[in-house]
């Protein structure tokens, strides 16, 4: 559920980039296209003006040249036609002059044309005071004046004309050149937004638009094999779609048949129907996927457990909330789940009983077997001879390696069946490191390695707890130490501080001996676990001490932990809280050393 809606709001995202994505696309459109229409304004504003300058410049240069003719025609004939002629042309020539001057000497004409036509201007004024002095006395000089200038003029007015036609034309080609790589600048803008904008997200789009086909495909294949039920329910319009998977689950023959919410609801019982509409409503609020269990009653009268799930899609052109989702029959998981529920309470009730049960024998053991070692100790005091005397130290060794076993098992027995119960008595700390001291003297003797005690001199003297367990928690951890330890050194570190009326006992008991290897550590404190079986096989024991000395330090509340190499030793570390009797003393010696 929550990946579709993830890619439904991929989709909406993808959509959303495509719109904004087309909105540049056409602001960049709309730019060049306004930008292509000032240019072509310009350019059909420009070509006019080049056009009305050409116009005018060449209507000068030919009534110029018709005034010539009018005059060589009025000189000889002297008759009325060219005399009317003369002054028409001069008059169109006058008008003509003064626009030609005005546009030439205006920002729009080049540098070089108004220097040139400044020559010709002052030929041309030049040029119409001598027509204006034959119209005023038509005479032969005078008429020999405007043909000796009218000579030099048209080639100058000729010149301006056709200078006039090359920058049009030179304008032009510049003109269409420029939109030719305005045209080209264009394209590649656009197939650069096509190549690094729009394909990317076209491609994101479509990506995103075969994972919901596919999310859609994979769905019906799930509903259709695994009978889920498909729901579909606008909040704004309360209309309810069923596919037919959900008729079937609610057993309901006529899938055409309408579904209104409050039939939906019947189905519910009623102390769950108002739980299912409280999460349903809590998760349209936040947004959040909708994720129920509930029991149901189906129209047969079959008893079903549901889970129902959904998500929140809003309908962007409608504006309805709409919440789609799924209906999964869970009844078979629910009844295997009771099924293991209940082999699970059972499992822990074979356990308690198989814990009392070792507890019990682990007791009934242990009662013969101090009769066989305190019996053989009898009759080790006898005269015996050396045969019999061997076998008799053999059976208290073996009784005494057995009771040790039975032992461990009974308060591992105990531990397990949580009967097991400090005792609060109160205890000298040293007569701990003593017990201890003779405990360990010997066979440090024995082995020839050092047996060194470390202790704080402001550790607290006579305290309250379990004396008894103390000194087993130590004894394990020392007898390790020194069973694993062929040479070198075995070391006890105690220091304390007082916390709340109670000591806190900091212990490390620090070897030489083999180490951990790396492999072995993870389950050093599992119960009837070794280093590996030829550890037990070579030093013997079952594996319970460390886990039996675990439980105890954590029923103390401290906790333990190790460091270890292989080869080169093993430090063990554990804390445990004693409480303190009022006014006692401290403890006065600096270190015990054996």
């Amino acid at each position: 559920m929550k990946k579709i809606q993830e890619t439904i709001h991929n989709i909406k995202g993808s959509e959303k980039n495509v719109a904004k994505s087309m909105v540049v696309i056409y602001a960049t459109l709309f730019v060049f296209a306004v930008i292509y229409l000032c240019m072509i304004l310009l350019f059909m504003n420009t070509k006019m003006y080049n056009e009305e300058i050409i116009n005018y410049a060449g209507r000068q240069r030919m009534h110029s040249q018709r005034i010539a003719l009018d005059v060589i025609m009025h000189s000889s004939k002297k008759d009325k036609t060219s005399w009317k002629n003369l002054e028409s042309d001069f008059s169109e020539m006058q008008k003509n002059t003064e626009l030609v001057s005005r546009i030439i000497q205006s920002s729009k004409s080049s540098a070089s044309i108004r220097i040139q036509y400044i020559n010709a201007h002052n030929k041309t004024i030049g040029y119409i005071h001598s027509v204006e002095n034959y119209l005023k006395r038509p005479n032969d000089e005078n008429a020999s004046i405007i043909k000796e200038q009218a000579y030099h003029l048209l080639p100058t007015l000729d010149s301006i004309v056709n200078k006039l036609v090359r920058e049009s034309k030179n304008y032009n080609k510049r003109v269409l050149l420029l939109f030719l790589i305005f045209v080209i600048v264009t394209l590649v803008i656009f197939i650069l937004e096509s190549i690094f904008i729009i394909y990317p997200l076209v491609k994101k789009y479509n990506i995103n638009f075969a994972k919901i086909k596919d999310n859609e495909y994979k769905l019906k294949l799930a509903t259709e094999s695994a009978n889920l039920g498909i729901w579909k329910f606008n909040i704004t319009k309360t209309i309810v779609e069923w596919d037919a998977s959900m008729y079937q689950i609610y057993e309901l023959d006529n899938t055409q048949e309408p579904i209104e919410i409050e039939r939906w609801n019947k189905f519910l019982n009623l102390e769950e129907r108002e739980i299912v509409h409280n999460d349903f409503m809590a998760s349209i609020e936040t947004n959040e996927p909708f994720n129920v269990q509930f029991e149901i009653t189906g129209n047969k009268g079959t008893k079903k457990y549901i889970n129902a799930r959904g998500i929140k899609v809003e309908d962007e052109k409608s504006n309805d909330i709409i919440v789609i989702g799924l209906n999964i029959d869970i009844t078979e998981y629910k009844r295997i789940e009771k099924e293991m529920q209940e082999a699970k309470e059972d499992a822990l009730l074979a356990s308690e009983a198989k814990s009392e049960f070792l507890a019990n024998m682990s007791h009934e053991i242990r009662t013969p077997l101090h009769g066989i070692i305190g019996l053989s100790n009898m009759l080790s005091e006898t005269e015996l001879d050396n045969t019999q005397t061997g076998y008799i130290h053999k059976i208290i060794s073996s009784s005494n390696l057995l009771l040790q076993i039975v032992n461990d098992i009974l308060d591992f027995s105990k531990i397990e069946a949580k009967k097991l119960i400090l005792a609060d008595e109160e205890f000298e700390m040293t007569h701990v490191f003593e017990k201890l001291s003779d405990l360990f003297g010997y066979t440090a003797h024995i082995k020839k390695i050092k047996y060194n005690f470390f202790i704080s001199p402001d550790i607290p003297e006579i305290l309250i707890g379990d004396e008894l367990r103390l000194s087993q928690i130590l004894i394990n951890l020392l007898g390790n130490a020194f069973k694993f330890t062929e040479k070198g050194s075995v070391c006890l570190y105690v220091q304390s501080e007082v916390i709340d009326n109670k000591a806190k006992f900091e212990f490390k008991i620090i070897d030489t001996g083999i180490g951990i290897g790396e492999s072995k550590q993870a389950k050093l404190f599992t119960e009837f676990e070794q280093g590996d079986t030829s550890t037990s096989k070579r030093f013997g024991g079952t594996g319970l001490g460390l886990t039996i000395s675990k439980k105890l330090i954590e029923m103390m509340g401290g906790h333990i932990s190790f460091k270890s190499q292989e080869g080169f030793g093993t430090e063990f570390s554990f804390d445990v809280l004693i409480e303190l009797k009022q006014g006692a003393k401290e403890f006065q010696s600096h270190y015990l050393l054996k």
